[in-house]
């Protein structure tokens, strides 16, 4: 029963992510995340740990060019 709701809590907040802008979504995406991963042209190209983010903030913005 946990496990279901969990599912349709997932599934809930995928669609209303999917309706709002990718930049707004970041904030939430960094503290769900363990890892985040850059990708180029289909490759993973880093991978930053959450409890390293803070230090890499500005190598992920020139990754993401914000």
């Amino acid at each position: 029963m946990i496990v279901q709701q969990i599912g349709r809590t997932i599934s809930k907040l995928k669609g209303q992510a999917s309706r709002s802008s990718w930049s707004s979504r970041i904030p939430f995406r960094l503290t769900v995340a363990d890892r985040h991963y850059v990708m180029e042209h289909g490759r993973v190209v880093d991978m930053i740990r959450n409890t390293d983010l803070e230090a890499n903030m500005a190598k992920l913005h020139d990754y993401l060019g914000v």
